[in-house]
């Protein structure tokens, strides 16, 4: 997280009153509403990529590779397929359960395929993903109708941080970080 945070305040303040201003805009002029499933596409592309990075480093079975780079492509496939609306019936709701439901579908047959055992609380953790994700998939759920509330309330959170840094950067400056800052401008 440390290095998604400028050292500069001004850029902190800038960037949260950006992501403050786009998403209350965006919201109340009713663009969020259409964009929500390309933002999450967008999400599920970055996270997927962040994830396999991290997960390609962790294993060296060639296995367990293949079988993240197989969950990796899906992944991708349904972000696709969300963003291009190919008039497949793949909503929201289908594409977030699938995921879900893979992504501890697959950490447990890598478990399984390895004969490893894990922390028990992250074995719990990935159960409970996989649980959640059959359950989306099947039921769906409720509050991804108003998923651009939930949206909008995770860019205000991002932006109000970004100014909290901003401004908590700005009270804990050394006197002469100010006096050099004053004489610049």
């Amino acid at each position: 997280m440390k290095k998604m945070i400028a050292k500069n305040h001004i850029v902190n303040i800038t960037i949260g009153i950006i992501f403050v201003a786009f998403f209350l805009t965006t919201f109340f002029m009713g663009i969020l509403e259409d964009w929500v499933t390309y933002i999450v596409a967008a999400l599920i592309i970055v996270f997927s990529t962040l994830r396999f990075i991290k997960d390609y480093k962790f294993y060296h079975d060639n296995r367990a590779l293949a079988i993240l780079t197989i969950e990796f492509i899906l992944a991708l496939a349904l972000a696709g397929v969300l963003m291009l609306d190919l008039g497949l019936e793949v909503t929201l709701t289908v594409a977030l359960g699938a995921l879900l439901y893979m992504r501890g579908f697959v950490y447990l047959i890598i478990l399984q395929l390895l004969k490893k055992s894990d922390n028990f609380v992250k074995f719990l953790i990935y159960i409970a993903i996989m649980t959640l994700g059959a359950y989306i998939l099947f039921a769906g759920m409720p509050f991804l109708t108003h998923l651009d509330v939930v949206i909008l309330i995770i860019g205000l959170a991002i932006g109000i941080f970004y100014v909290f840094i901003g401004i908590n950067q700005l009270t804990h400056q050394k006197p002469k970080e100010q006096k050099t800052e004053t004489q610049k401008t």
